[in-house]
């Protein structure tokens, strides 16, 4: 299928790809301290950060930070790592990359993941894998596929909807992604009868001008933009739904 071939070239995109002074990695924002200076947290260790866009104050990020000053890294972009991903971070029940495209080329993804996760579900004893297992299916249960996955020792998750196109009569897929280097990435895979049209959204110069390079391999109509406000289509946390019914 179309989502598992654009999933293999995303996932080609790493540091060895990306400008060696570029570096991505999961911060707490603790308190900004004027300007445009911020304390984080990384890993075990509190430095300052500069940046130009205003950071959340308590707020656990990932950004691509530029280290090519030494003397202070400035942070060129940054998300907020998705609930989903937050809800799940201690749970072993992570798939892996080749069972993602293999669930992806599956005719039925939607039931070939559910029929997964619910035989997992049956047979865990962690708390905390039953929470991962449990939000994939109320993901799936809100016309989303989210499969969050293992790639290159870091924590990755795509999404899926389908989505009803009224102008053009017929249904398109939007996806999300979140991989390391990447950050977000969003867009929508729309099939017409003479070619097929991929749309899609990056946070950055620099990502989009490896995917241009990347995507290229891939026989279909390709547009690529920038854009700040990327959101999961899906991306709510176990423990504020149950916070909320009860």
């Amino acid at each position: 299928m179309i989502s598992s071939e654009l999933l293999s070239t995303l996932s080609k995109i790493s540091p060895s790809i990306l400008n060696a002074s570029l570096k991505t990695l999961n911060l707490e924002v603790l308190k900004p301290l004027g300007n445009n200076i911020y304390l984080v947290k990384i890993e075990n260790e509190t430095i300052k950060l500069q940046s130009k866009n205003i950071l959340p104050e308590h707020t656990n990020l990932k950004a691509l930070i530029d280290t090519s000053d030494k003397n202070l890294f400035k942070i060129l972009n940054f998300v907020k790592i998705p609930l989903f991903l937050q809800n799940i971070q201690n749970a072993d029940k992570h798939f892996d990359f080749t069972r993602v495209l293999e669930i992806l080329k599956n005719s039925k993804p939607h039931n070939e993941l559910k029929t997964e996760v619910l035989e997992l579900l049956s047979k865990t004893t962690s708390k905390d894998d039953f929470t991962a297992l449990s939000s994939i299916l109320l993901s799936l249960n809100a016309q989303t596929l989210s499969i969050p996955f293992d790639y290159r020792g870091f924590m990755s998750l795509l999404q899926m909807k389908k989505r009803y196109n009224k102008n053009l009569k017929k249904y398109s897929l939007d996806f999300f992604g979140f991989f390391e280097h990447l950050l977000s990435v969003k867009g929508v895979i729309t099939e017409y009868e003479d070619n097929i049209k991929i749309e899609l959204s990056v946070l950055n110069s620099y990502v989009k001008e490896v995917l241009a390079k990347e995507g290229s391999s891939l026989k279909y109509n390709i547009s690529i933009n920038i854009d700040q406000n990327i959101e999961p289509l899906y991306d709510m946390s176990l423990t504020t739904l149950l916070d909320k019914k009860a």
